[in-house]
C-alpha cells in the first residue's frame, strides 16, 4: 500500500520534502543540458517541494506540476493554473504533448503492473526526454543506529515502498521502450557525512505516517541526536536516475 494514500498526517512529510534540497539539486543538473527557454516540463508526482518550479521559471520553462494528492499542489502558487490533480497512470495530456517528463521517488511507491503503466504514460506524453530518479537503500551504512534505522525502514517502511527500487529502475524502464530510445543511467551517492538533521525530520514525518511505530520513531530520534551530538559520519542511500531520449 502506498504509504501517501489514506487519512494520515502529511503536514510534517510535506515539511520535510519542501526542505531537503538535495534530490532537486540532482534533477537540477539532469535538467540543466536538456532544457531551452520555451519547453515544456510536465513533473509527474511533483510533491510539495517548489524548487523545481522555481528552477524552471528562472530558465523561461513552462512547468506543469501533477500529483494525486491535492495537499501536493497547494504550494504551486506560480503556476496555480496549470496544476493538475491526477494519477501517474493516467495523464490527462496529449501525446508527445510534453517537451520533457520528470518523475522523481513515484515508481518506488507502486505496484509491478502500476509502474509499467506510468512508465509507458510518460514516454507517451514526452517528445524528448524522459528522466526517472529513484532510491537505493543498499548504499546506507554508518554507526549502529544507523544500521538499526536501515533495517527499521526495510522491516517497515518495505511493505509501503521498494526501498531498493533504484537498483531496479534501469532493467524496469527498458523493458518498457524500444531500443530506438536512447537511454543513460547515473548514479549520485554523497560523500559520507553528518546528515541526521535530514534522519531527524524524517523519522519525525514517519510519526504522522505510521502511528503504531511513534514509541520506535521516538528512539530513533533521540539515538540521531546523539549522533549529531558526536559529528557522526555515515552514507545515505544513492539517487539512480535514468535518462530516455527520443526514438
Amino acid at each position: 500500500m502506498n504509504i501517501y494514500t489514506g487519512k494520515k498526517q502529511f503536514d510534517l512529510e510535506d515539511e520535510r520534502l519542501r526542505s531537503f534540497a538535495y534530490p532537486c539539486k540532482v534533477s537540477c543538473h539532469l535538467l540543466h543540458s536538456l532544457i531551452r527557454a520555451e519547453a515544456t516540463i510536465c513533473d509527474l508526482g511533483c510533491g510539495p517541494s517548489v524548487e523545481l518550479e522555481r528552477y524552471a521559471s528562472e530558465h523561461g520553462v513552462v512547468y506543469f506540476p501533477l500529483d494525486l494528492r491535492k495537499s501536493a499542489l497547494i504550494s504551486k502558487a506560480a503556476t496555480k493554473m496549470r496544476a493538475v490533480h491526477a494519477s501517474v497512470e493516467s495523464l490527462p495530456f496529449e501525446r508527445r504533448s510534453m517537451t520533457i517528463s520528470h518523475m522523481r521517488f513515484v515508481l518506488m511507491h507502486l505496484p509491478e503492473s502500476s509502474r509499467y503503466r506510468a512508465i509507458k504514460e510518460a514516454l507517451r506524453i514526452t517528445r524528448e526526454c524522459c528522466i526517472f530518479l529513484e532510491y537505493d537503500w543498499s548504499s546506507i551504512d554508518g554507526p549502529k543506529p544507523i544500521r538499526d534505522f536501515r533495517a527499521f525502514a526495510f522491516d517497515v517502511l518495505g511493505k509501503h515502498m521498494d526501498l531498493l527500487y533504484g537498483s531496479k529502475l534501469a532493467v524496469e524502464v527498458q523493458s518498457c521502450v524500444s531500443s530506438a530510445n536512447s537511454m543513460s543511467e547515473q548514479s549520485f551517492l554523497r560523500p559520507p557525512g553528518n546528515y541526521t538533521h535530514e534522519l531527524i525530520d524524517m523519522a519525525i514525518a514517519l510519526k504522522g505516517l505510521l502511528l503504531q511505530e511513534q514509541a520506535t520513531l521516538d528512539g530513533f530520534i533521540s539515538k540521531f541526536q546523539e549522533l549529531s551530538a558526536a559529528a557522526a559520519h555515515f552514507s545515505t542511500a544513492r539517487i539512480v536516475s535514468v535518462v530516455l531520449g527520443p526514438n
